[in-house]
This record gives C-alpha cells, sequence and structure tokens, in this order.
C-alpha cells in the first residue's frame, strides 16, 4: 500500500519551538476600522522597506500582520508604517500578538513562509502584497511572468495555485511591479519612471498551467508546483530550524484500475459495437475551401484507422463494420461530424453562427482552426500540419455518441459504456445545479439556478429532465442549491461549492463537494532519489513515489460522519508527469441520509469523459451536462 500524503501541514508531528520563534521576532496585527484593505493595497509592500520588517501577511479584509525581527524600537517603527498608510479614510491600529496566534494560528506558519523571501536575495522567492509567490519561469516573449502562490489556510492547508504577471504600460488600478534579474517582481516606485510594469493580470482566454509534479530530472521537478514547495520546505528548515512534516492519512481504499492501453481498447471495441451497421457523415460546411475537403478526408482516414489497428483489435475484428462519408449535409439516422470554423472566424466576417443544431439528428461540430493535428516534418525540414490527432478524433467521438444517446438513441439507454457491468440492481438519481446568467430590467446580469436530473434504471435506460418550480421535489434542491451558492455561512469559500447530488432507490441523498485539499507525493523520497539513482516507470517505483496522486482513492470518516474520494492520473503505464493535482472531494449526507457513494465510484473509473483519463464527477454529469448544451444553451 503507497503511503499516502495530503495538501495539510502535520502540525503536532512538526515539534514547532513557538518559544524560539517568539525570542528572535515580534508581529503585530494591524487592522484598518475604517475602509477595508485590499489585497493590492500599497501599504503592504512599502512596509517591507523598514529594515527590521522581515515579512508582511494580508489575512482577511480590513487586518494584516507584519513580522519583524525583535527589537525594542519595534513598536515606533510599527507606528510610522502606519502613520505612513493613515488618512481621512483610514483608522488603523496596532496589536502586539503572541506565539502561537490564538485565533487564526495557521497565520504564522504562512507569515514564516513569506518570511522566506526576504532572505533569499537570489531565489525566486517574492512577498508581494502580503502573499508568496515562487516565480518558475516566464513567455518566450518576456511578456509575462508565472509564479506559484503558496498559501496556509485553516486546518493548515497547503494553496499551490498558479499565477500569471503580465507587462503593461497602462496603470489599471492593480498593483504594478518591475521585474527583476532573477525574475522575480519588486514594488514599482516613483524613482523607477517610465517603464514597463507588470500585474497580476492573465490574457482572456489563456490560461498558464504550472506543471503539479515532473520527475524527469531534478530542474523539471524543482520548476513544478510540489518542487517548490519542497524547496521552501528545506529553506524553512534553514531559516527557523523547523522541520513540517506533511499529513500522512493510512486509512485510504485504492480502486482497481486498469491501465490506461486496456481501457482504451475495451473503449474502442464499445464505440465499434454501438458504430456496428451505421454511418459516419463528415459534413464539410465551409464550401469551397480545398483544405477543408483535404482535412475532411483526412479525418475520415483517421477514424477508419482507429477501428482496424491491430493494437486494439482482435485478427478476425479488424474489419471495419460502418461506413464513413464525406458529404454536405447531415443526416438523420447518422453519426455527424459538422466541420466549420472557430467562432472567432464567424465573428470577425459578421456572419451568423455555424453552430447549428438539428432536431433528432447528433451532430458534433469541429473546428478546422484550432482541431489537433499531428506535426510532420516536410521537404523543406519546416514542421507542418499533417493528419488529425487520433486522440483528438476518439473525444470527438465520445461527444458524439453521448448526443446520439441523448436525442437519437430509440432504446433511451446509455450506450457508450456497459451500464450492465456495474451490476446495479436499482436505479439512480443525480442531480446538477446549472447557473444561468439572465439580464435583469436594471440591465444587470445575475445567476438563476436551474435544476436537473438524470435518472438511469437497472438496465441503462434513461431520462433527463429539467426539475420544474411546480414539481414536488423543486424545493428540496432548490434548498441544498442554495447552500451551495454561499447563502449559508458554512459555505461561502468557494472551494467548498456543491458539484452536484446522487440518490438511490432508498431517497438517500449524498452530496458532493468541493475541498481545497489534494493528494500530494512522497516528496522526501522523491528528493532523494532524483539526487541518486532517478525514478523509473515501474510499478513499484510509481507507487513508491507518487502515491495517491494516481488511480481513484477513496475513505470513510467515522468520527466526520463523511465520505471522501480523489481521482488521480492512471498510475499503470504512466508517464513521469502529472500535469494537475488529484483533488479530495467530500460526499455529505443530506440530513438523516445513509453514505452509499463508495457504490458509484466506478462510474469514474472509465475514460471518454476526459479522453484517456478517469473522470474526476460520475460520468452520468456528462450526460447532463450535454443535455444542457443542446436544450438550454443553445
Amino acid at each position: 500500500m503507497s503511503r499516502i500524503f495530503v495538501n495539510k501541514i502535520d502540525i503536532d508531528a512538526s515539534n514547532i519551538d513557538y518559544a524560539s520563534i517568539d525570542r528572535q521576532y515580534d508581529f503585530y496585527l494591524i487592522e484598518n476600522h475604517g475602509e477595508k484593505f485590499k489585497p493590492n493595497a500599497r501599504i503592504f509592500d512599502e512596509s517591507l522597506a523598514s529594515k527590521n520588517v522581515v515579512a508582511v501577511q494580508y489575512t482577511f479584509g480590513p487586518s494584516f500582520i507584519l513580522m519583524l525581527k525583535k527589537d525594542r524600537m519595534n513598536d515606533a517603527t510599527v507606528a510610522e508604517i502606519i502613520k505612513n498608510a493613515r488618512d481621512d479614510k483610514n483608522d488603523i491600529t496596532k496589536k502586539k500578538l503572541s506565539v502561537p496566534f490564538e485565533s487564526y494560528p495557521h497565520s504564522l506558519i504562512q507569515i514564516l513562509f513569506n518570511g522566506l523571501a526576504k532572505s533569499s536575495k537570489n531565489e525566486n522567492v517574492s512577498n508581494l502584497g502580503g502573499k508568496l509567490y515562487y516565480f518558475s519561469e516566464k513567455s518566450k516573449d518576456g511578456r509575462q511572468v508565472f509564479c506559484v502562490e503558496v498559501k496556509i489556510s485553516n486546518g493548515y492547508t497547503i494553496g499551490l495555485s498558479g499565477k500569471t504577471f503580465t507587462k503593461t504600460t497602462v496603470s489599471t488600478g492593480r498593483p504594478e511591479y518591475i521585474l527583476q534579474a532573477n525574475n522575480t517582481l519588486k514594488l514599482r516606485s516613483k524613482s523607477d519612471g517610465v517603464v514597463d510594469f507588470y500585474t497580476p493580470y492573465q490574457y482572456q482566454d489563456t490560461r498558464h498551467q504550472v506543471t503539479f509534479l515532473d520527475v524527469f530530472s531534478i530542474s523539471k521537478f524543482e520548476s513544478s508546483k510540489v518542487g517548490i514547495l519542497s524547496r521552501l520546505l528545506e529553506k524553512f528548515i534553514k531559516q527557523y530550524g523547523i522541520q513540517l512534516k506533511i499529513k500522512e492519512e493510512n486509512d485510504w481504499e485504492k480502486l482497481d484500475v486498469k491501465s490506461a492501453t486496456i481501457q482504451k481498447r475495451d473503449h474502442l471495441r464499445r464505440i465499434k459495437n454501438t458504430l456496428d451497421g451505421k454511418k459516419i457523415n463528415i459534413v464539410n460546411a465551409i464550401v469551397g475551401d480545398d483544405n477543408a475537403m483535404s482535412f475532411c478526408q483526412k479525418l475520415k482516414d483517421v477514424i477508419e484507422r482507429i477501428f482496424i489497428d491491430e493494437m486494439y483489435f482482435l485478427k478476425g475484428d479488424r474489419k471495419l463494420n460502418f461506413s464513413v462519408e464525406v458529404c454536405e449535409k447531415a443526416e438523420e439516422g447518422a453519426f455527424n461530424f459538422r466541420i466549420i470554423h472557430s467562432k472567432s472566424y464567424y465573428e470577425n466576417q459578421k456572419e451568423k453562427d455555424a453552430y447549428k443544431l438539428y432536431p433528432n439528428v447528433p451532430v458534433q461540430h469541429i473546428t478546422i482552426d484550432d482541431f489537433p493535428r499531428r506535426l510532420r516534418d516536410s521537404k523543406d525540414g519546416k514542421r507542418k500540419k499533417g493528419d488529425p490527432e487520433e486522440s483528438a478524433c476518439i473525444a470527438a467521438l465520445n461527444d458524439l455518441i453521448v448526443k446520439y444517446d441523448l436525442i437519437a438513441n430509440r432504446e433511451k439507454s446509455i450506450s457508450i459504456t456497459d451500464w450492465n457491468s456495474y451490476h446495479y440492481e436499482n436505479d439512480w438519481k443525480f442531480y446538477f445545479c446549472y447557473e444561468k446568467e439572465i439580464e435583469t430590467e436594471e440591465k444587470k446580469t445575475v445567476k438563476e439556478n436551474h435544476y436537473y436530473l438524470m435518472h438511469i434504471e437497472p438496465n441503462g435506460c434513461f431520462g433527463v429532465r429539467e426539475i420544474c418550480e411546480r414539481d414536488a421535489e423543486y424545493a428540496q434542491y432548490d434548498e441544498i442549491f442554495s447552500m451551495n451558492n454561499m447563502k449559508a455561512e458554512r459555505h461561502n469559500r468557494s472551494d467548498e461549492k456543491y458539484s452536484g447530488l446522487v440518490m438511490d432507490s432508498e431517497g438517500n441523498i449524498n452530496i458532493i463537494q468541493e475541498s481545497p485539499n489534494f493528494m500530494l507525493p512522497s516528496i522526501l523520497e522523491i528528493n532523494d532519489a532524483l539526487k541518486n539513482e532517478g525514478i523509473s516507470r515501474k510499478k513499484d517505483d510509481l507507487e513508491k513515489y507518487f502515491g495517491a496522486c494516481l488511480d481513484i482513492y477513496y475513505r470513510n470518516s467515522i468520527e466526520e460522519k463523511d465520505e471522501f474520494y480523489s481521482v488521480g492520473q492512471i498510475g499503470s503505464g504512466m508517464n513521469t508527469t502529472v500535469e494537475r493535482s488529484a483533488k479530495i472531494r467530500k460526499i455529505i449526507p443530506y440530513k438523516n441520509s445513509k453514505l452509499f457513494f463508495r457504490n458509484v465510484l466506478d462510474t469514474m473509473n472509465v475514460t471518454f469523459v476526459r479522453n484517456g483519463q478517469l473522470t474526476i464527477m460520475p460520468f452520468p454529469f456528462k450526460y447532463i451536462r450535454e443535455w444542457i448544451e443542446l436544450n438550454v444553451d443553445k
């Protein structure tokens, strides 16, 4: 069994010498009883200019904490900082804190982390806006720098969030920073003059993702989120003589998960059975374009090759049992791909939206401009786009089959997987809340809750519908999801929102709730291995070092009367890179309901929702989202 670590500091096992910290540092709580401080208030960064100030930590609302080296003049130093920030709108006070902080002890650990920045002159660490950032890289054109924010929150939970700072010359009200030689940022001052500066901003419709874990080499590891945390933990020991322990939990149960190759083989055979005797139409909606016609033909060839590949199909089964045709229009009774340009193309051309819906006809739109294509070498040595990628074609087929099940499958049953293989003897109901944006009479955009239900019988027959206000069950689900929408104080965190509900045949309801927690690998063992023999792709190595970041894990908490689960990357045969963390989700029984969620975990042991990877929610929610897209969004 792998060792299971979660993103929490085990404060009891860390043996922190609070008396030693108190002898070396003073801490002051600064509160504004006038207007609230904003996270971008200059006072946070300007305070660090004082010689004795080691770190600043923005807590919340109208307060922040200062950490200073022990000195009898610290009272006067803090008073001067407050004096410089006070104006007619502010009423700022100070209060010396005792170690450990009683009201928010996690803030002590956070500000100690923040204090690593000032002592790390040649490292990529910055204490900006009362937060701690570790700068990992910058874009090739230098217009953006990327970093990870390390945040310690309630329960000593460790947050590792990717952040982006973008170069600009226009003031936007955001804090303005100057890029330094070691890729860190400092607050822009008047003496810097008119120069390019960086603000915490991400280009619209783009997102830079810092890799969660990469053990290909020591340099790759150190620039990943886990590697950054590892380096900061090492610096924490050197700075304070404290070795923070990562929380270890040994009461997790692991589900059997087949290798990605076997899952792909079984899934392709299932798709082939679904397509048996039917036709796939590739509809070219880009009239008069030779490139579009060529793409359609290549798409046809790739789809045909997938279903005769000897890697996935037996010798007697390596033949097509369905037809693929390039044609001019979508047809009822067929599976239809419709080739169009991206949405931005039609907006620029001032043409009508090309994303048409066809009643009772399954149509999956494919945008030729951004559909993944293989790169190949041309005669002049340059790389050019070739055939559509196989994985992208399979993903498009998955979406098309879900649409087929929803609008054209005469049996009204799930065909993308074998529901009977779960051996359920009773019905299941899955509930989803969709926040639809509407415009009020005052021309304001507000979000309105709509509730949807997917009811599945033991044989896989199903129905999806919206729950209307006149329905008897509406009030109950409105009550549950209203808590989700921050109308109750206990759910005022965005990372604790409800993702959906599941009901069994007895009426028990289990709520799926987000959490700020995720699985961590064996950090210390990875460090040692990379400095010595390295890490292979053998099963034993993967389980030893990656632990619960892989596959599906489940835990029943007797004390909290809740359940937890985590879905990671498929472990068998994986690379030594994990792009995203395996988040831990919490299962809450509604009122006096029984906990049963363990019985539906297998509905996440499928690879057709996230194309090649396990899905993080029971796959019926995929059907509900597609139904909403077909019946509501359009």
